[in-house]
C-alpha cells in the first residue's frame, strides 16, 4: 500500500513523496499532517473508494470527480483493475448508460492538492504525480 502525506509547515503545502508508483488493485492511502486538504485525482472512473472507508474516514467521494477531503484521519482509494459500468454522463459523446468503460489504465496521472492552511496547492518537486503500472 503506497502513502501519500500532505504536510503544511513554515509556510509551506508539500506532497511526499512527490510522485508515488501504484499497481492497479492496489491502494493509496492520503494523510494530512497539519492541515485540511483536498485532492483532485484524475479520470474519476479509475478509482473506487476502498473497503475501509467508511463513516468517520475523511469526507470522500468519488462520483462524477474523484475529490478527497482528507482531515483528521487517512481516507485511501483502490486503483481499479478492470474497467467498470461507467457513470451516464461520462465522456463526451458516448452514448448509453451503464456503457462499460475500456480505458488504458498504465500511465503517469498528474493530480493536485489544495490545502486550507495557507490556502494554495501543495507541491513535490512540481505537481504530483500518480504512476500506475499494470498488476503482476
Amino acid at each position: 500500500m503506497a502513502e501519500v502525506r500532505i504536510i503544511s509547515f513554515a509556510g509551506r503545502n508539500v506532497v511526499w513523496p512527490p510522485y508515488v508508483v501504484v499497481k492497479q488493485g492496489e491502494t493509496v492511502t492520503f494523510i494530512a499532517v497539519n492541515t485540511e486538504a483536498t485532492v483532485f485525482l484524475p479520470k474519476p472512473e479509475l478509482f473506487e473508494l476502498a473497503e475501509t472507508a467508511g463513516p468517520g474516514v475523511g469526507e470522500a467521494k468519488i462520483m462524477g470527480r474523484a475529490v478527497l477531503k482528507v482531515k483528521d484521519k487517512p481516507v485511501s482509494v483502490k486503483v481499479r483493475s478492470k474497467p467498470h459500468r461507467s457513470h451516464p454522463n461520462a465522456g463526451i459523446g458516448q452514448a448509453g448508460a451503464g456503457r462499460l468503460e475500456s480505458f488504458p489504465i498504465p500511465g503517469i496521472y498528474p493530480y493536485a492538492v489544495y490545502c486550507e492552511n495557507g490556502n494554495d496547492f501543495a507541491e513535490g518537486n512540481t505537481s504530483p504525480i500518480m504512476i500506475i503500472e499494470p498488476p503482476d
